[in-house]
């Protein structure tokens, strides 16, 4: 990449397609911030929306390509229903102490990729090792250390051929030499966050249009990963009436946490979203009980989603309930990052973005390709 190339950022989840410029300096500079809404309707499923989202791809990249015909990397980071992802423990045994290495683990996960038939039509994404244990203590594996077993967590995700072939297609149309790089939002974000926030336990809840994603952080790394069927737009859309439109709902629902409704309307549209977040919080309820089978369930949670509806979607969130305790939301605004990115020309605070950002500029320049044959390795720890 040339170095005054910036890097494309591509942020697409349920209902939208996010996009910026970052140039890798000391610290990432993000210019020219875009958002554009994938269709208008309440649809989740991926390949009926793959129409929508090539019409917004087409109505963005090439704007890209025409501030900067020189950019060569473009990196994709995607949310529900784009992909699907599993946690799977991987073990090997040996009756006398064998070396354990980065070697030793990259050949575990490689001979479970050797025994995996990806599905037609599906393309792998990811194949991360994010924890290692050897002789049952976890380790980072710094070093060649010795152990009779070894025990790698993985992440995998996969999409589909036709939506990758999709975004790559419509790159390529303005962009002919740039390189794609692949990423789910449960490892981008839960690195980001965790190097930010030193937390070793938490909860993030990714508040898409019509998807919310759900990761739950145990020691430092990925421990669950579930999904609800609703996001901020079906809620705003729950509330809407025969005399309104979902964008006057979203605009009750923003002057509504700001306090700003008279107090008849007040009263009004709380209980209106307390109706319409009860599917919502069953979901996340029902998830959390899942996850706790298994891990420990944190009570910090991380809320990502749009400027707007993150104040109103917090009650959403602190009105669930999870073992007899209420969460303990956190938002994640610009003040969050405190510092750590600058902005440049025709730039606003897009928290996806920004999660996107430090998590590809975190990894440097050299982050390595992703494709179905060589599929990425490294640690969230």
């Amino acid at each position: 990449m040339a170095k005054d190339a910036p890097t494309l950022i591509l942020d697409i989840d349920s209902g939208s397609l996010g996009a910026c410029l970052v140039d890798h300096i000391e610290k990432p500079l993000i210019s020219e911030v875009r958002r554009v809404s994938i269709g208008t309707g309440d649809t989740r499923d991926a390949s009926a929306l793959i129409p929508l989202l090539k019409e917004a791809l087409t109505s963005v990249i090439p704007a890209y390509a025409k501030l900067n015909p020189h950019i060569r990397t473009v990196s994709v980071v995607i949310a529900s229903p784009w992909f699907a992802s599993t946690l799977r423990t991987l073990s090997s045994k040996s009756d006398k102490p064998t070396t354990v290495s980065q070697a030793s683990i990259k050949r575990v996960v490689a001979d479970h990729r050797k025994t995996e038939h990806e599905a037609q039509g599906k393309v792998t994404l990811e194949a991360l090792p994010v924890t290692v244990e050897v002789n049952g203590y976890r380790t980072q594996v710094l070093k060649s250390v010795q152990g009779k077993s070894l025990s790698v967590t993985l992440y995998e995700s996969i999409t589909d051929q036709l939506f990758v072939r999709t975004v790559a297609d419509a790159v390529h149309a303005s962009l002919p030499h740039a390189t794609l790089t692949w990423h789910t939002t449960p490892v981008a974000y839960a690195e980001t966050l965790l190097r930010i926030s030193d937390e070793d336990h938490a909860t993030v809840i990714d508040v898409g249009s019509e998807v919310t994603d759900v990761v739950i952080l145990s020691h430092q790394t990925v421990a669950f990963v579930g999904s609800i069927p609703m996001g901020s737009r079906t809620i705003q859309r729950a509330i809407t009436t025969a005399k309104t439109n979902v964008a006057d709902s979203a605009s009750r629902l923003t002057m509504f946490a700001r306090g700003e409704l008279a107090p008849k309307d007040m009263e009004a549209t709380a209980a209106a979203l307390t109706e319409a977040a009860k599917p919502w919080q069953k979901g996340f309820t029902e998830i959390m009980a899942e996850a706790g089978n298994t891990v420990p369930v944190p009570h910090r949670v991380f809320v990502v989603g749009e400027r707007d509806e993150l104040p109103w979607f917090t009650q959403v969130v602190t009105g669930a309930e999870t073992r007899g305790q209420r969460p303990l939301p956190t938002t994640v605004t610009a003040e969050f990052f405190a510092g750590a990115i600058t902005y440049g020309e025709n730039s606003s605070y897009d928290a996806s973005l920004a999660l996107d950002v430090l998590f590809i500029h975190m990894r440097g320049k050299g982050a390595p390709k992703v494709h179905s044959t060589a599929p990425v390795l490294y640690s969230v720890q």
